[in-house]
């Protein structure tokens, strides 16, 4: 049955077969007329894939009374997606409130409990934006500091020392938002002396200064905004990112795919690590190099 749907595939990883979402009646056609299925438990399934991929069943509602403006529906639906996946890419185009979402799902988990703080990782030209972003539209709900930069009443701002920063990650904060190059505050890269005739090796530590409070005990969320930050498998900015223990990672990009397949791979890689199997097994089975 599942051989003569179109589209179908058999992913081996989770052992499991998968189906396009537009391939559902065809899917549920073929077994009634199997016997495999009744036509009640086809629709009663109808219905449930349905609800499922519309995420009617996760209620928002207390969160979009918090948030100052009202949410357009793509942004309602895409709140709903993040909740029910837990960890995700959003991968809307620029301009349509990615932001905007993501501090409402922070503000949800923020206040369920399921988390105790945010880390929001951006580039160094908008992490002023994110922060005005959280008091434009949650007031004083939550508490964002931007660690790497002061910006004074009079908008002028300065760069802080490192040691201030350290002090900073130790503060009580809801959001924490830095920039990718100070992820090296939270985790050290240190050289070892080869072993035998091997080559030196390059190991990543927690740095003692702010592990205790970052080390996954209290639960915590990443925002990886402009995720194509860390496309290049085996880069140091991605190895430290794959490091840091976050119970939860949303991926923020308005195009995730920018120039090679394996750059998709290494952010879906680490939003859901081991989801597409290993990085070698996926490069045999869906990259083709060379032959042109």
């Amino acid at each position: 049955v599942f051989r003569r749907i179109v589209g179908h595939d058999w992913n081996s990883v989770v052992k499991s077969w998968e189906f396009p979402l537009t391939s559902t009646d065809d899917l549920l056609g073929e077994l009634v007329r199997s016997g495999l299925f009744s036509i009640e438990t086809a629709e009663e399934m109808r219905k449930n894939i349905e609800n499922t991929t519309d995420y009617g069943g996760i209620d928002v509602d207390d969160i979009l009374k918090e948030v100052k403006i009202p949410l357009r529906p793509y942004q309602v639906k895409t709140l709903k997606f993040f909740k029910h996946r837990g960890s995700a890419l959003g991968a809307l185009p620029p301009a349509l409130g990615k932001t905007l979402v993501s501090l409402a799902y922070i503000r949800s988990l923020l206040k369920s409990g399921e988390i105790k703080k945010a880390l929001v990782l951006c580039p160094r030209a908008v992490r002023g934006h994110w922060v005005r972003e959280v008091e434009k539209f949650f007031g004083n709900k939550m508490k964002a500091i931007v660690v790497g930069q002061e910006i004074k009443s009079d908008g002028t701002s300065r760069n802080r020392p490192r040691k201030e920063r350290i002090d900073i990650w130790n503060e009580p904060y809801d959001i924490y938002i830095a920039n990718y190059e100070q992820l090296r505050d939270l985790y050290n890269i240190e050289t070892l002396p080869a072993i035998g005739k091997g080559h030196p090796r390059k190991v990543i530590r927690a740095n003692p200064e702010t592990a205790k409070l970052w080390d996954g005990t209290d639960p915590f969320i990443i925002i990886a905004d402009e995720v194509t930050k860390i496309k290049t498998q085996g880069a140091q900015r991605t190895r430290l990112l794959k490091s840091v223990p976050s119970k939860f990672r949303i991926g923020l990009s308005g195009r995730p795919l920018e120039n090679r397949l394996d750059e998709l791979y290494t952010i879906i890689d680490w939003i859901w690590p081991g989801s597409l199997g290993s990085y070698n097994a996926f490069k045999t089975k869906h990259i083709i190099e060379d032959d042109y």
